[in-house]
């Protein structure tokens, strides 16, 4: 017994020594840290609790490490675009099922921006709604900009009444650029327009789109695709029971528009019906 115990105590002096050595890495939680946001919020405050709550979303991504979650505290008027997320670091926003309504009184460059404007990184949203009330001010704006380089997930995220008017491609509510990879999941999109393409979403020239969940795509119009547009080598995967219908175009693909060089998968459960267009083929379009 004595020398089971003088063993023990051997070993465990031994890992001592060695942790201060630093010769054994102690496996840390993968969680990250909170940051909260609230528009009563204070900007040289931490943000680590509500009571020390941040007043900008941007603020805190850009105190947030890789792994973080920022929670917002209440709903948010929103006079200006939030701001570009262009670092390399997986980042969560947790709307905590309230609303951001942008309230400025011009419109968000739609050639190449957002009220979410992302270049880079992986940036998860979920639990939220995002009103841009573009329609009524007759202003030109999308809620998500996903650049080159950008991973966006969104989550229980419903967007409404988006509007893009100035540019020459599209998306009413979220435009996916080249390189870009955007997924949907048991999330809503409705009442957003387009002048040209993509009421909704607009997939460009290698862009990769997947919709998927219990996602609905309903009531948005563009010239064309007014649900989804895919450009000539972009990408989408509608999968789970996504439900694509009730959208409306002025020419084709009242539903989904699916250009030449383009790839499209749909699973059996996705429904994709009740679209309308002035031409042929109301809910699918194949060019």
């Amino acid at each position: 017994m004595r020398k089971n115990s003088l063993f023990k105590r051997g070993v465990s002096w031994f890992l001592s020594v060695c942790l201060i050595a630093g010769m054994v890495t102690v496996p840390v939680g993968a969680a990250g840290n909170t940051l909260y946001v609230s528009p009563t919020g204070d900007d040289t405050k931490d943000g680590l609790t509500e009571e020390a709550a941040l007043l900008n979303i941007k603020t805190a991504y850009d105190k947030a490490e890789d792994g973080d979650t920022i929670v917002l505290l209440d709903n948010f008027d929103q006079p200006i675009a939030i701001g570009e997320f262009n670092d390399q670091k997986s980042v969560t926003i947790d709307g905590g099922n309230n609303t951001i309504k942008y309230t400025g009184a011009s419109s968000i460059d739609t050639t190449s921006n957002g009220l979410f404007k992302v270049n880079s990184g992986s940036i998860t949203i979920e639990n939220l709604t995002i009103d841009m009330d573009m329609h009524q001010k007759s202003l030109s704006g999308r809620a998500l900009y996903a650049g080159q380089d950008a991973r966006v997930t969104l989550n229980n995220v419903t967007i409404e009444n988006g509007n893009y008017v100035d540019g020459t491609q599209g998306g009413g509510a979220i435009y996916v650029h080249t390189g870009a990879e955007v997924t949907v999941t048991d999330s809503t999109l409705s009442n957003n327009s387009s002048a040209l393409s993509g009421g909704a979403i607009f997939v460009a020239d290698g862009g990769e789109l997947t919709v998927n969940g219990s996602t609905q795509i309903s009531r948005n119009d563009a010239k064309d695709g007014a649900g989804i547009y895919v450009a000539s080598n972009g990408v989408s995967h509608m999968e789970g029971n996504a439900d694509i219908s009730n959208n409306k175009a002025k020419n084709a693909g009242g539903g989904v528009f699916l250009a030449q060089g383009s790839s499209n998968t749909v699973a059996d459960d996705v429904i994709v019906s009740g679209n309308t267009a002035a031409s042929e083929n109301n809910n699918v379009y194949l060019q």
